[in-house]
């Protein structure tokens, strides 16, 4: 199985997972409750390949941009408040074990 990351945001951005989609990143999608809170989120599953990493994180950056909350969990650590500069740092990483 490759490996997978979740990126959550929030229920009203469900543009995202169209942008992921059309640029032929596989996902699921799963709308769920926010233990932060009482806001929907969706959870979208996202299989990492070399060729899939430069959307996703176009996809989280426009979000950064535009002050929107965004949360990756990969392996088990959730990584939220995302800079510009750790996403990178992480897109970096994720390069490294994609296939």
């Amino acid at each position: 199985m490759p490996p997978v990351i979740t990126i959550e945001v929030s229920k009203e951005d469900s543009k995202i997972v169209e942008e992921l989609n059309t640029n032929g990143v596989i996902s699921s999608r799963f709308i769920t409750s926010s233990f932060d809170g009482d806001i929907d989120v969706i959870s979208i599953v996202v299989e990492l390949a070399k060729h899939s990493i430069p959307f996703i994180v176009n996809a989280v950056m426009k979000r950064i941009n535009e002050n929107k909350k965004v949360k990756i969990i990969y392996k088990g650590t959730v990584i939220k408040d995302i800079s510009e500069e750790k996403l990178r740092k992480i897109s970096e990483i994720l390069s490294d074990k994609a296939k």
